[in-house]
């Protein structure tokens, strides 16, 4: 019978993407294959991450999201985050151009998976 392997997170870590083995010394989160490896859009799980922090909300993530960014999102930081919102909670934010001031905006994953 072949038993489980199990890891102790006090000695190890853990790649949060794939779970492969990292020194526990380091300070990357992510194995250097799912560093640069695309997961969505092209983008890297840890691309995906950074740009969802930057409008998860408060408390929790799978609340509805609106973010205000002055000055304005550019083009790039529009495509990754709607990709990261995309990917987090199942659907593509909505982005509110202002004058000086960019508003992302999701209905957020509770809503989209009709819970």
């Amino acid at each position: 019978m072949a038993t489980k392997k199990t890891f102790n997170s006090a000695t190890e870590k853990h790649c949060l993407t794939c779970a492969a083995h990292l020194p526990k010394d380091d300070e990357a989160v992510y194995c250097p294959t799912c560093e640069i490896r695309p997961v969505h859009l092209g983008y890297t799980d840890a691309q995906l991450r950074t740009a969802f922090s930057r409008v998860e909300p408060y408390g929790n993530w799978k609340n509805p999201i609106r973010q205000s960014f002055s000055p304005p999102l550019s083009g790039a930081e529009r495509a990754l985050i709607s990709a990261a919102v995309g990917f987090f909670t199942g659907e593509s934010a909505k982005f509110i151009e202002e004058e000086h001031e960019t508003t992302v905006v999701g209905r957020g994953y509770y809503v989209v998976i009709g819970a």
